[in-house]
């Protein structure tokens, strides 16, 4: 008799103990899957007046990125937590510096950071979804020799229920706004 309590003692252990794990495993699963389709329904991207009104705003925050990132030519992006390259030290650019990026990148509504090509600067001010299938809305500045069709008026207006779109609309000589839908 003893030998059967201990027995079963030790087995409702094993038991609660295996059910304990099986939650912390199911509710870490589960809070990945979470995140990956929170990404999937995003809140609405700002419309073209409300990025206008912060660039006006905002304007010589998104100046003085754009004087760094051209001190920074081998910085080619800028994320909330990554960079490109990833070690930014290897192209003599400090941690310090990534910092003040993201806070400046933040303060100008560009919380998604930054991306560089030769000529143009991109602000990411509204990303969602995934590569293959989400949009984004950004500040742009100059202008690269593969442009999108430029828009007189809303992008968002003209992109309409298509489910690819790429527009840009000039809001300054050397400033425009993009709207990119994949």
């Amino acid at each position: 008799m003893r030998v059967v309590k201990a027995w079963l003692q030790f087995t409702l252990a094993a038991v609660g103990l295996l059910l304990v794990v099986l939650a912390i495993v199911a509710a870490v699963l589960l809070g990945s899957v979470a995140l990956i389709f929170d990404s999937w329904t995003p809140g609405p991207r700002p419309s073209d007046a409300a990025m206008i009104e912060n660039f006006r705003h905002k304007r010589e925050t998104f100046e003085t990125l754009v004087r760094m990132i051209r001190e920074d030519r081998g910085l080619k992006r800028i994320d909330v937590d990554w960079t490109d390259p990833a070690d930014p030290s290897t192209i003599g650019v400090s941690a310090e510096r990534i910092a003040l990026y993201r806070q400046l990148c933040r303060e100008a509504g560009a919380a998604r950071g930054f991306y560089q090509f030769d000529t143009v600067v991109v602000f990411v001010g509204y990303a969602a979804g995934m590569v293959v299938h989400g949009s984004s809305k950004s500040y742009v500045h100059g202008r690269g020799k593969y442009d999108y069709d430029e828009v007189d008026g809303d992008l968002d207006a003209a992109a309409g229920k298509e489910r690819k779109f790429y527009g840009w609309r000039r809001i300054d000589e050397h400033w425009s706004i993009e709207l990119t839908i994949n």
